[in-house]
């Protein structure tokens, strides 16, 4: 649970250094070319785990907008549902999360949720921006949190410790607005840290940027600025530079951050998420209506990009493009992945994409046969009325 620190409410400068690592450089602009060599799931992914959720007439997971993952339980947000689910990692139903209502410790609805050792903290749309927590134990309500700064923009809010962290984005500042990479609270919702990344008085009148990309490594919150190409890690303590990419002529320039009105955004590096193992960095980004991927080796420092033809697309973006090879399982391509804890992200097998998941491993040549041959067995034991399977991909740590 959360517990609360004395308040002090801090913009970190720029110019904050880590004290754990060396700030690095990582020259993108110049390694802007495809590297001709294949994109492989398994340059980042060391295993696969398969979890059957339980199928009860009353627990019927739709499509998953939401889900976390911690050392023994898995917790889903499906859309059109006023609770979080709870199960156990082995797939078996715990309880439902959160109470309907308009009273105290109650929810109307649901925008996201995270999750701590023992609570459960649902952020629904209004409550005047407040994390309602309840103790997944018994589904109690605990406490009410109000944050600062709305959280509308992203659903990602980070437990670490004595600490939330959240990522606003474009939020109102009196007569104008401002940009929030990251904010740091303690237990009580009290502004521990704000990362505020320099704008003009014109940016402030145009700026309708939405949150940047983030993650979490070992337990640790990690964002990347859009605004200044800067990857800050983020403690209870601290918001630290780690690395700056070097854009070049492909950042996007100051004046241009309203992609509402500015349809020229084809000709700039714009970054989409970050995702991270102990050997590299891993940038999807959208550039010259195509989606490109970047690999960062932290040990040598070198850098492989690979350049996407697109299978779809809409103005100046890439909307759809081949993505990495899985040669893990080959249940599907990827293109996006989100870290639902336990360094892991997730893909959920339906009903609905039963066969073309089927035909997909099937064919696919990977290098954990095992995986595949398990899997196979899971889709053929699949019912058109079950719940989702839930294969979950750890990262290399």
């Amino acid at each position: 649970a959360c517990t609360s620190k004395p308040s002090s409410s801090v913009s970190v400068e720029d110019d904050t250094f880590p004290t754990e690592e060396t700030f690095k450089e990582i020259d993108l602009a110049n390694n802007l070319k495809d590297c001709g060599k294949p994109l492989l799931l398994s340059d980042i992914v060391k295993d696969v785990e398969y979890v059957k959720l339980e199928t009860q007439d009353n627990i019927l997971v739709g499509s998953i907008n939401q889900l976390k993952r911690t050392k023994k339980f898995v917790f889903i947000y499906s859309w059109h549902q006023n609770h979080v689910m709870m199960f156990d990692t082995s797939g078996k139903f715990i309880r439902k999360i959160g109470h309907v209502g308009q009273g105290p410790g109650e929810i109307a609805n649901i925008h996201c949720f995270t999750v701590s050792d023992s609570l459960v903290f649902i952020y629904p749309f209004g409550h005047n921006g407040s994390l309602i927590g309840y103790d997944m134990r018994d589904n109690r309500f605990v406490r009410k949190i109000s944050l600062k700064r709305p959280a509308f923009h992203s659903n990602m809010i980070d437990v670490m410790g004595d600490c939330l962290v959240y990522y606003p984005g474009t939020v109102p500042n009196g007569n104008e607005r401002i940009f929030i990479t990251a904010c740091v609270v303690n237990g009580k919702g009290e502004t521990l840290m704000e990362q505020i990344p320099y704008l003009s008085s014109g940016d402030k009148e145009i700026v309708q940027l939405s949150s940047d990309p983030s993650w979490l490594y070992r337990g640790r919150s990690n964002v990347y600025s859009f605004i200044n190409d800067t990857i800050y890690g983020i403690t209870c303590d601290s918001i630290f530079p780690r690395y700056h990419l070097s854009l070049g002529k492909y950042k996007l320039p100051s004046g241009r951050y309203d992609p509402t009105h500015d349809y020229g955004w084809g000709d700039f590096v714009l970054m989409q998420s970050v995702y991270e193992t102990k050997e590299c960095l891993l940038f999807k980004f959208s550039y010259n209506k195509k989606m490109w991927f970047s690999r960062y080796d932290k040990k040598t420092e070198k850098i492989d990009s690979w350049e996407q033809t697109p299978l779809k697309g809409i103005g100046w973006m890439a909307i759809e493009s081949p993505g990495i090879t899985n040669d893990i399982d080959g249940s599907q391509s990827f293109k996006d992945f989100y870290n639902v804890g336990e360094n892991c992200f997730h893909f959920a097998i339906t009903p609905d994409n039963l066969d073309q998941v089927r035909r997909n491993v099937t064919e696919a040549k990977v290098k954990f046969p095992e995986k595949q041959a398990e899997l196979l067995k899971l889709l053929d034991e699949m019912g058109e009325d079950d719940n989702p399977i839930i294969a979950f991909y750890k990262l290399k740590d």
